[in-house]
């Protein structure tokens, strides 16, 4: 699963951060994270997400209850498969 920016003048949205963090540093630039979308917990979809809120602590995380609850819990968020 690869991360989507979507972006307008120097602003974005950046939509499950589970792409190579340098990329994703790269392709903001010094844009304006909108948000953060989360669509699901797994691995995939939020691996990147701690390194982005490093680079921008305001960016604003969304995502449902569910996810919320599922990002810390390596069973349900299958990082616990990963050797």
């Amino acid at each position: 699963m690869g991360c989507n920016i979507l972006k307008q003048d120097n602003t974005c949205l950046i939509v499950d951060p589970g792409d190579d963090y340098n990329k994703i540093k790269k392709e903001i630039g010094d844009c304006k994270i909108l948000g953060i979308l989360i669509t699901h917990s797994h691995f995939d979809h939020i691996i990147g997400l701690n390194q982005i809120r490093s680079l921008r602590p305001d960016a604003v995380v969304v995502s449902t209850a569910r996810c919320s609850e599922n990002i810390g819990n390596t069973h349900r968020n299958l990082s616990s498969t990963v050797t």
